[in-house]
């Protein structure tokens, strides 16, 4: 009799174990925080900006620490080169954080560069924030060059042999040397090589081998105008075909330079013509 009596208390207990897993509540998502991601800043920054931040809020506090993330997902700004993201967390027990997009100063001219973010949800996942949070949140953001306005601002780099140490010289139609630009750095920028108060006429950018050990280098040109428009060109010098450029001497450098850029000034109106 003892053993019918246990093996019949063993059921009941198997059977109210289950009949409790039946009656729990299911968890409610509407329960769950709501995140609200806001950026109010304009749509177009200058590179010498600073930052602009990007404000999220949580409606309810977490007990952790919350990130989110944000991921450039088109544009051609380049991460590294044209900015850099910050991302500060909500932290545990508070509701609100922030993204901070920081905008590189360069001085090499380049044109607008577009930006387009995107603000993921968190690592937690989506499937734990309340269906009303407006996240993905896209972002699009163009950055703007700034340049001395009172001449021809030139950067002029090399990708292909950074061994390289390529100088330049700005002459004027009658062959007088008006600028120089001979550094050992990689880029050559030079602000404002021809000023608006220079004469007006022809003048040529050269490119002066100090160093080389290609014989074909890839090159680009950013140079600004004074208005604020940039004008990238590029080619390749070959010195299989040295023959091929027109030339003018450095009396300061003491060499031979070669015409990459004819340049056409009428006060500060500037047109500028590739010769490679």
């Amino acid at each position: 009799m003892k053993k019918i009596f246990l093996i019949l208390l063993s059921v009941s207990i198997v059977s109210l174990s289950c009949s409790s897993d039946d009656d729990s509540t299911p968890i409610d998502p509407s329960n769950f925080a709501t995140a609200t991601v806001n950026y109010n800043g304009p749509s177009s920054v200058a590179e010498n900006a600073g930052s602009v931040d990007v404000d999220i809020s949580l409606s309810k506090p977490s007990a952790a620490n919350t990130s989110f993330t944000i991921t450039q997902v088109g544009g051609t700004a380049e991460e590294g080169v044209d900015y850099t993201l910050t991302n500060v967390p909500v932290a545990s027990f508070t509701t609100s954080g922030v993204l901070t997009v920081n905008v590189i100063n360069s001085p090499f001219p380049k044109p607008d560069r577009t930006l387009l973010l995107e603000v993921s949800t968190p690592e937690f996942g989506a499937e734990l924030l309340n269906s009303s949070s407006n996240v993905p949140y896209s972002i699009s953001l163009t950055i703007t060059d700034v340049n001395p306005t009172d001449g021809l601002t030139v950067g002029y780099d090399w990708n292909e042999d950074q061994a390289s140490d390529l100088d330049l010289t700005v002459f004027y139609e009658d062959g007088t040397e008006v600028a120089i630009l001979a550094t050992a750095d990689v880029p050559e920028i030079g602000p404002s090589l021809i000023l608006n108060t220079d004469p007006d006429g022809t003048y040529y950018i050269d490119m002066q081998p100090y160093d080389f050990s290609e014989l074909q280098i890839d090159y680009n040109f950013g140079i600004a105008k004074p208005n604020g428009e940039v004008v990238e060109l590029t080619g390749t010098f070959d010195f299989t075909n040295i023959g091929n450029y027109e030339t003018d001497e450095s009396g300061a450098l003491g060499a031979t330079a070669y015409r990459l850029v004819k340049v056409v000034k009428s006060g500060s109106n500037y047109t500028i013509t590739s010769l490679n």
